[in-house]
Formats: structure tokens, sequence, C-alpha cells
């Protein structure tokens, strides 16, 4: 999973055209901005990189986000905070001073792209951007080679409870009290804090620690996992039967 992930630090939120006939899209957790639905997109997204090439502007599918929106927490006030993905080239694919332009133009082409949904993603409306690319991540001693973010790759049959295989899943070892985490584990793929956290409630379970998500009083009403939740929950309801 080599990902070129790039975080902005905004003046104001994307301002999508597409609001005008659906407001929904600002609540969008996971925006895919491609030219149609065809689902093609990511299969030759993924033939470009296995031939360690990015595709032609006009096929580029990035996933965007923007979760200032729902949880004010993630940016300073009046101010937001959006993200980017996108697959990208090994790490071994270029020279370092190589990535370097390679990470200019594809921020350049990839505003390019954003402009035509949400013409405000202009460089008057970015404070700064935080540019990562599969050779910085490969720089990182705890990630995977080439750049892989995962560690492990991310098939169907090594997710969830199998991740990175069903006798760990669960941040047990076979040495007692020593427990393992990481982006090899569930939810998999995305070096965050999701797993860590996970890995947390199991050494809390086994050690009698403190159960913070469980005390009166530390109730995040607007953080991005009650939002997600409410909006997910919305979702189920809009459906007919």
């Amino acid at each position: 999973l080599c990902l070129m992930w790039y975080s902005y630090a905004l003046h104001q939120a994307p301002k999508y055209e597409a609001a005008a006939f659906n407001p929904d899209i600002n609540e969008t957790f996971w925006l895919g901005l491609a030219e149609d639905a065809d689902p093609e997109h990511i299969a030759r997204e993924c033939h470009y990189q296995k031939l360690r090439k990015f595709p032609p502007v006009e096929d580029y599918c990035p996933a965007i986000w923007c979760h200032s929106l729902v949880d004010p927490a993630f940016a300073p006030p009046g101010m937001h905070i959006a993200q980017s993905e996108q697959l990208g080239p090994p790490a071994p694919t270029f020279s370092e001073k190589e990535w370097q332009d390679v990470k200019r133009n594809y921020l350049e082409n990839l505003l390019t792209v954003w402009q035509k949904y949400a013409p405000n993603m202009t460089w008057d409306n970015i404070i700064g951007v935080d540019c990562n690319s599969p050779y910085d991540a490969q720089r990182m001693s705890n990630l995977g080679p080439n750049g892989n973010i995962a560690v492990i790759d991310c098939p169907p049959h090594q997710r969830d409870a199998n991740r990175p295989i069903p006798e760990l899943a669960n941040h047990r070892t076979p040495v007692k009290n020593l427990y393992a985490t990481g982006s090899g584990w569930h939810a998999g793929g995305f070096a965050s804090s999701s797993e860590s956290y996970n890995c947390y409630k199991i050494i809390a379970s086994d050690m009698g620690l403190g159960k913070p998500w469980e005390e009166s009083g530390k109730e995040e009403p607007y953080s991005l996992a009650e939002e997600t939740r409410a909006i997910t929950k919305r979702i189920r309801e809009s459906f007919t039967i």
C-alpha cells in the first residue's frame, strides 16, 4: 500500500460545486474525485502503480476528506485540515532528489483536479501542505518495504480478525505481558491511532487499567467517532424497506 498522503492546512474547507444539489457532500469521510463513477479508474490506478507510474491526470482518482468539518478539534478555530491519498509508485522508483520533484509535481496536478470540483482549493486558500510519499514512509523503520504504510498488504483474507494472522489479531503475543500493534493490525493500513487504541483496550482489560472511554463525563459528542456513528445511523434510516 504505497500512497501519496498529503495533509493541507486551509483557511476554508473545500467548497464543492456539487453541494448545490447534494449538501451531504461536505460530510463525506472519504470522497473519491474521479471524472465519473466508473470503477475502472481504480483498476487503472492499480495498473499504473504496478508499472511504477502515476496515471494520467485525467485518470486521477484521489480520495479526499476534511474531518475538521465534523470535529472542530482537528484545526484552530475558523480554519480547517483536509487530507488526500492516492496510490503512488514504490519508494525505490526514484532517488531522494527525484522524489522531491515528484512530490511537487504531484501536488500541482492534484490541485488541478481538486479545483474542478472545489474551485476555492487554490494556493490562496492553502496555508501549508505536509507531503508524504512512499519514499518518506520507507524511512520509518516500523513500516514495510518499498514505503508500504500498511507493513503488510490488505487483501480480504488478511483484514479484520485475520490481521496480521488470527493468532495475533487481538494484540496479545505468546510472551506474557508483551503486546504488539501497528498498521499491520486492524484497522490496518492507516498508520494512525486506531490500532494502538485497540491495543490499549486489550492491555487495560488484561491488567485492570483505567478505561476512560467508559467514564462518565468523558463523552465527546462532537468527536469524529461519534459523528461517524451518527452519519452511519442516518444513512441506514434513509433506506426504505
